[in-house]
């Protein structure tokens, strides 16, 4: 991973990353622990013409929005909130590059685990119903 890339990770980190983390803890209703290992994300960006630009796409199509869907589904009535609150200690983001979809989301003993590799960002409704289906599934 090279500086460009450093710097596309650095610039959502610091701008994108706490406004997706505000708006998730006002959906859920609470705060959740956040484990992303940032320099997994690098080789997703390398040999993009604008890494920044790459970046907030890939986070954003990729993790962001799906989760946000997803809340919002569950936590539309007190019971949903209340059950995903007793149930949801962490948010952990990986790339390993091995999953896309379903295969992708994991949620055991309250770390729901995310692992995308960058591909069909727009595909943002398999991914959101993956994870709203395997939340639901241990509530």
């Amino acid at each position: 991973m090279g500086l460009a890339e450093k710097r596309a990770i650095e610039s959502f980190k610091s701008g994108k990353f706490n406004e997706f983390q505000k708006q998730i803890e006002g959906i859920i209703g609470f705060a959740v622990e956040f484990d992303i290992s940032w320099d997994n994300f690098g080789s997703q960006l390398e040999g993009r013409s604008n890494p920044s630009e790459t970046m907030n796409d890939y986070m954003e199509g990729m993790f962001f929005a799906p989760m946000i869907n997803a809340f919002r589904s569950i936590c539309s009535d007190d019971m949903g909130k209340t059950a995903l609150k007793s149930a949801l200690k962490k948010i952990q983001m990986i790339n390993t590059g091995n999953y896309y979809g379903d295969s992708g989301v994991v949620f055991e003993t309250g770390v729901l685990k995310l692992d995308f590799y960058y591909a069909n960002v727009q595909d943002v409704v398999i991914r959101e119903t993956s994870i709203r289906t395997k939340i639901e599934a241990a509530l």
